[in-house]
């Protein structure tokens, strides 16, 4: 979609929410639009905008720490050999439930 199709469909969504607010067409497209401003045409998902507002990045802090990439994690689940996480720890343990 073009920048000016993504305005249009922003501006028939918000059209639907004028008539009426609860319009769940309405609500879906204007997320959905005013996300693909943000992310395609604004740009403000990448590391650029996230170092101008002033966030750190991990991989500058840790240098000596090497992330698994998600498709080395993907490759390990399907060959089962994924590692579980926290696998010494029960849920009960980590959202600190007690038991009935």
């Amino acid at each position: 979609m073009s920048e000016s199709e993504i305005r249009a469909s922003l501006a028939q969504a918000q059209a639907l929410l004028n008539a009426d607010p609860k319009s769940l067409a309405g609500r879906i497209g204007q997320s959905s639009n005013e996300y693909r401003i943000s992310k395609f045409i604004r740009g403000d998902n990448t590391s650029e905008n996230a170092k101008y507002l002033g966030y750190l990045d991990a991989r500058e802090l840790y240098p000596e720490l090497k992330p698994i990439t998600f498709d080395r994690f993907l490759d390990e689940l399907i060959a089962g050999k994924a590692r579980k996480l926290y696998s010494d720890t029960s849920v009960r343990e980590i959202l600190d439930v007690k038991k009935a």
